[in-house]
């Protein structure tokens, strides 16, 4: 089904709350155009990366998901 652009926003940022950044230290700004969500902000490890990006193509409506930011490599202890 067809959502709006705000409501799958909504929904991703939710979802991020939730399953990333909880557990993750950093951030991520979320937009929307046609479906297509684009992803930026600077997570601690590419994983966290990868995750929110399986994340977000499971919402519905979403057609494509872009990352425009980076990560930190958190040091080994």
């Amino acid at each position: 089904f067809l959502r709006t652009d705000v409501a799958i926003a909504e929904e991703v940022e939710q979802l991020l709350a939730t399953h990333v950044l909880l557990t993750e230290d950093g951030s991520i700004d979320v937009q929307v155009h046609d479906g297509v969500v684009t992803l930026t902000g600077e997570l601690g490890r590419r994983s966290s990366v990868e995750i929110a990006e399986r994340l977000v193509r499971e919402v519905d409506s979403v057609v494509e998901v872009e990352t425009k930011g980076a990560y930190r490599l958190s040091p080994v202890i």
